[in-house]
């Protein structure tokens, strides 16, 4: 088995794993969200009231909005500028966006860097939320592990882009033959 071969195995674990977490992780966020609002509705019409449902629910849709990005990342649902890259074919435009993926992932990286020092900050200062005295770095901890999650996909989706030897050598021959590129 070939180097590459091996890499595009272990990207396609890796990419699975993460989908397998973020399709469980999603579900049972959005189930505990509807649930809780659904009981605070019912409690409150019944004369009674549960403070804590609100903000639990908003710290459920923080997680879910981060940990959805990385889904959004994964079938490329994201806002993207294809200014240059659009008018690009065959071998330069999957090269363009091999790169512009990786960038993605490094800008990814430093969110994951800064995002861990933003938890690291309210566990130290021990900030908890008023309503369920949750630890607040818990909510923070969303961004490193959604910017996390984003890297890695935004640096599989550049090794899917990456143009290979083979297609260069397709493009040659097409080239000798004096065909056009079909893009």
């Amino acid at each position: 088995m070939s180097s590459a071969e091996t890499i595009k195995k272990v990207c396609l674990a890796v990419d699975k794993a993460i989908m397998v977490f973020e399709t469980v992780f999603l579900t049972v966020a959005l189930g505990v969200m509807a649930g809780v609002l659904f009981a605070q509705v019912v409690c409150e019409y019944l004369g009674a009231n549960l403070t804590w449902a609100g903000e639990l629910s908003m710290y459920l849709l923080v997680w879910v909005m981060c940990v959805g990005s990385s889904a959004a990342t994964r079938g490329r649902r994201h806002i993207s500028v294809g200014l240059i890259s659009d008018r690009l074919r065959g071998r330069a435009a999957r090269a363009a966006k091999s790169a512009v993926a990786v960038l993605c992932s490094l800008m990814c990286c430093l969110g994951c860097v800064l995002g861990v020092e933003f938890a690291r900050m309210a566990y130290e200062h021990g900030q908890k939320s008023v309503a369920i005295g949750a630890p607040l770095w818990t909510v923070y901890a969303a961004l490193p592990v959604a910017a996390g999650l984003m890297a890695v996909r935004f640096l599989i989706l550049s090794l899917r882009y990456a143009p290979s030897a083979r297609e260069d050598e397709e493009e040659g021959s097409r080239l000798l033959r004096g065909e056009e590129d079909a893009e």
